[in-house]
């Protein structure tokens, strides 16, 4: 398989500050896989503040927090081939940290990314609705949700009927809280995300309203899902697709890859008579290779 190895870190930039060292193999950046430069490149664009960076090294698989660019490091394209067989198993599964999706029509997506907005910007926006359909009585612009397809085509359209049908102060005032409402909502769908799925918090549950990605720009700053009907992702085959969520008939997440080597010991059993330590029946002269077994078997399930 095409990777990229490390052969040069910068003293005192960003990956060096980080712990990324010279004969990293890099594996993913924010759950993209990286095979060239041109992958490289790509994803740091996505993501020019920082973020998850999965290497190989000595054996190991590792996840590396990157907390800005430029990386400062130089790359050497290079076919890759660990000497373990099963180690494939394990560095595919850690660079495809995703969420299978299944819709009612059949379609399955294997989602690396979700599209989320600042929830600093939602909760500005869903308390103005709440309070303009305060003052609005029983009008009603009868267009759904406030992110949904028929708001981005209707909504201007819609207003301006309710200034055609609406009387009073209160309701005058709850346009105006509208078209504000409005206005926030355009910047939420500008500034918006695309966050990687081992960035959520909350992901192992099928409930768009309980996720939160945590994205540092300049700050560190706190995204969420819309409430919109429809969930925007990037599939790991690059595909930007809607999913409308009420079709959505199954949702299965792997089970977290990266375990300590003192949770892997006490999960599998490792043990030690003073010689070798064993694994299921397996022996071997380090613990580094009674581990790393471990993690594949745990990469498996």
């Amino acid at each position: 398989m095409q990777r990229l190895k490390i052969s040069d870190v910068f003293s005192g930039k960003s990956a060096n500050r980080a712990g990324v060292e010279t004969g990293d193999v890099i594996q993913t950046y924010n759950g993209q896989t990286i095979t060239s430069d041109d992958d490289l490149s790509k994803a740091l664009h996505e993501a020019p503040y920082g973020g998850k960076m999965v290497v190989y090294r000595d054996g190991k698989i590792l996840s590396i927090d990157i907390m800005e660019l430029p990386l400062g490091i130089t790359t050497l394209q290079f076919d890759f081939a660990p000497e373990n067989y099963d180690l494939n198993v394990l560095i595919d599964a850690m660079a495809s940290q995703t969420i299978m999706i299944g819709m009612t029509s059949g379609a399955r997506y294997r989602v690396s990314q979700v599209f989320l907005h600042e929830e600093k910007q939602l909760r500005k926006a869903h308390g103005l609705r709440a309070t303009a359909a305060t003052n609005l009585g029983g009008v009603s612009t009868g267009i759904g949700f406030w992110g949904s397809p028929e708001w981005a085509l209707g909504g201007a359209f819609a207003l301006g009927i309710l200034e055609g049908v609406a009387s009073g102060a209160a309701a005058k005032k709850g346009i105006s809280q509208l078209e504000e409402a409005s206005h926030v909502i355009a910047s939420a769908q500008r500034d918006g995300t695309f966050v990687s799925v081992q960035d959520i918090q909350n992901i192992a549950f099928p409930q768009p309203s309980l996720w939160r990605g945590i994205v540092k720009h300049s700050v560190l700053k706190s995204y969420a899902h819309s409430g919109e009907p429809f969930v925007l992702v990037r599939t790991t085959d690059d595909q930007v697709i809607h999913l409308a969520w009420e079709k959505v008939e199954s949702f299965l997440q792997p089970s977290p890859l990266v375990l300590s080597d003192d949770e892997l010991m006490t999960q599998y059993s490792i043990t030690f008579d003073g010689i070798r330590y064993s694994y299921e029946g397996h022996r071997y002269d380090k613990l580094a290779d009674a581990i790393n077994y471990a993690r594949v078997e745990y990469a498996k399930r």
